[in-house]
């Protein structure tokens, strides 16, 4: 699927382009963090759903400019909703929505609260009806899914994994890409150093200084100074910053010395986590790449207990 995520990378070369054509010798601006999130859903759109949103090419004016604002309205409603018995289940419920009406509230914003749904509806109905399948991305491999009993997916199975990509794939992408850009604003000499170190790349890999053509993905993977970049920036803002809690399996578990028995609920602040002195060394408040290139041997520990999202059941006991 990187081939997908490439094509997205090129258009947005393109449309770096045009910025500074369009601004005719002045400063040319671009807001990044609108631009970041265009980019996540395009690529989100590529290796799940067989497309991009054409947002990045438009900027933000595509066919997917629904789908972002109806994510972002369903984070506010859910992450309130999450807290009360029956969660989102009375929204739909006749009452309340004949309350709504008496009371004079504007239903339309509701509505919207189940769009993602309904589009993921969509997108499912859709692939299930084409007559020949030549794209192999998420939403296929979720089609193409069997149970252990050798059974696909039930419906309301393959929508729950489509609706948590949508809800969940691309914000937290975005979120990433500004935790790694957002300090280099911030840092003058890192931000120079991550130039020069591309520049580098350019001169000695790719002819005609570039007007051939950009540095691709893997490409950028090989680039020590700015992985480091991207690592430090999501050590300190994770994606998701919020506990996802794990339930101790059967048998119990042993944290620290601690025994904690089966079925209790424990998680542990990715954010905290990752500002361990233990870990990351004394200066883990600070942003510094530079701890990622020192030692080979600490980098690959630090890189086992990054929490860029939550930790998995072994991260817990390590920790």
């Amino acid at each position: 699927m990187e081939q997908y995520i490439q094509e997205v990378a090129d258009v947005s070369w393109q449309v770096f382009t045009q910025c500074v054509t369009e601004s005719e010798g002045a400063v040319a601006t671009l807001d990044m963090s609108q631009f970041t999130q265009a980019f996540a859903f395009d690529v989100l759109g590529e290796v799940g759903f067989g497309g991009s949103f054409d947002l990045v090419r438009t900027r933000g004016q595509g066919k997917g400019n629904a789908i972002v604002h109806a994510v972002g309205l369903s984070f506010l409603a859910l992450a309130n909703l999450g807290y009360i018995p029956g969660q989102s289940r009375w929204l739909k419920s006749k009452a309340f929505i004949t309350l709504c009406r008496l009371a004079g509230i504007d239903l339309s914003k509701l509505q919207q609260l189940f769009k993602t749904t309904q589009y993921s509806e969509e997108l499912i109905l859709g692939r299930q009806q084409e007559a020949r399948r030549t794209r192999t991305d998420l939403l296929q491999q979720f089609i193409d899914a069997r149970t252990r009993e050798g059974k696909p997916l039930v419906h309301q199975e393959l929508l729950g994994e489509v609706v948590s990509l949508l809800g969940a794939g691309a914000d937290t992408t975005a979120i990433g890409i500004r935790a790694a850009l957002g300090p280099l604003i911030l840092h003058r000499t890192a931000s120079c150093k991550v130039a020069e170190e591309i520049d580098r790349f350019y001169v000695a890999n790719i002819p005609n200084g570039g007007s051939d053509r950009e540095i691709t993905y893997r490409e950028c993977l090989t680039l020590p100074y700015l992985q480091a970049v991207i690592k430090e920036g999501l050590r300190m803002h994770p994606s998701i910053q919020f506990q996802l809690p794990r339930y101790v399996p059967t048998g119990g578990v042993t944290i620290r010395g601690t025994y904690i028995p089966e079925g209790t609920e424990v998680s542990m602040s990715p954010v905290a986590s990752n500002r361990d002195t233990a870990i990351f060394g004394e200066d883990a408040h600070i942003w510094d790449p530079d701890r990622w290139l020192v030692d080979k041997e600490r980098a690959a520990r630090m890189d086992k207990h990054l929490a860029t999202v939550c930790y998995d059941a072994p991260s817990y006991q390590n920790h």
